[in-house]
């Protein structure tokens, strides 16, 4: 039987320019970037390893969920009632501490072969809008929304 999401209430959060230039950004495809915020995922599994240790941006992907996909979320529990249509898509929505990164892991969130550990998540006030990559990735000065300080 698998477990049932425990929603947290994410701290909120709102950056400064200098800090959206100064931090690495990871762009996560929905829901699992939301996931991070509203449900405590605590692992980010990827085919490779980092050595960045400290705040990583979480950027949602610009992709929305397939109906297939949603059809598997609605059938874990806790998913059943799930808004996909409430999310952010194609921007920056909050920062998260990576303390490690590691090949096994008891979390229910590790599926591997790698995977960044999280913590101290801290959603953004307001998603910034941006294109994401491949990898992590930096903002740059023409990246940054007008009036940000």
């Amino acid at each position: 039987m698998k477990k049932r999401p425990r929603l947290v209430s994410p701290r909120k959060f709102t950056p400064s320019a200098s800090f959206l230039l100064a931090h690495p950004c990871l762009t996560l495809r929905q829901p699992h970037a939301e996931f991070v915020f509203s449900l405590g995922k605590d692992m980010e599994n990827r085919s490779w390893q980092t050595k960045h240790r400290g705040p990583l941006l979480i950027h949602a992907g610009l992709a929305r969920t397939t109906l297939a996909r949603r059809k598997v979320l609605w059938s874990d529990p806790g998913f059943e009632d799930f808004d996909f249509d409430a999310l952010a898509y194609g921007a920056v929505i909050g920062v998260v501490d990576v303390v490690d990164c590691v090949s096994k892991s008891k979390s229910q969130w590790f599926r591997g072969p790698n995977a960044l550990v999280l913590a101290n998540p801290r959603l953004f006030t307001r998603p910034i809008p941006k294109k994401g990559t491949l990898g992590m990735f930096h903002f740059r000065k023409s990246d940054l929304p007008r009036g940000l300080k």
